[in-house]
């Protein structure tokens, strides 16, 4: 690993910005802050704990544990989410499966009342022939 390389275990503190010479951007500088971070990189509903880092005292290894029930907590989350989002999308498909449903109806009536005018027609027309 270079000298320069962070181990893949640590944390980055994003606590400057530089303009990168060549293309003019703004680039922000990373240094190592040596501390393990494990975060959920999933939007949860507020209360549920999504990180957890190397703290005084307290490793990340140490609160593995909590990490668990937390992990426990946002999987019955996100699982709830879907299951919300699989019936949403049921209840959609049975309204649009129904509207559907009604158009067909009503068309074979209007298809009908359309071949009820027409014999009508037809029998008008061979009485005048008669």
């Amino acid at each position: 690993m270079n000298e320069n390389e962070a181990p893949p275990s640590c944390s980055f503190r994003f606590d400057s910005w530089t303009y990168e010479r060549t293309s003019g951007m703004r680039v922000s500088v990373a240094h190592p802050t040596n501390k393990l971070i494990l975060k959920i990189r999933s939007w949860l509903e507020p209360g549920v704990r999504t990180i957890w880092s190397d703290r005084l005292g307290r490793t990340l290894e140490d609160q593995l544990n909590d990490v668990l029930k937390g992990f426990l907590v946002a999987s019955g989350v996100l699982q709830r989410w879907r299951i919300e989002r699989q019936e949403e999308e049921h209840r959609r498909r049975a309204a649009e499966l129904e509207r559907r449903e009604q158009r067909e109806r009503e068309e074979a009536k209007r298809t009908g009342a359309l071949f009820e005018q027409v014999d009508c027609w037809r029998q008008a027309a061979n009485i005048r022939a008669h």
